[in-house]
């Protein structure tokens, strides 16, 4: 699945990462629509 990292001050970048395996008592929640401000 793929990620935002952020790798510093006003750097970020998209890497791949293996999906979550939830433990015992946790759940995984799909984000079906994210943003961010151009000011954060």
């Amino acid at each position: 699945m793929k990620s935002v990292k952020l790798c510093g001050n006003s750097v970020a970048a998209i890497a791949e990462v293996p999906e979550p395996t939830p433990q015992a008592h946790e759940v995984v929640i799909q984000t079906a629509v994210s943003a961010l401000c151009g000011s954060e």
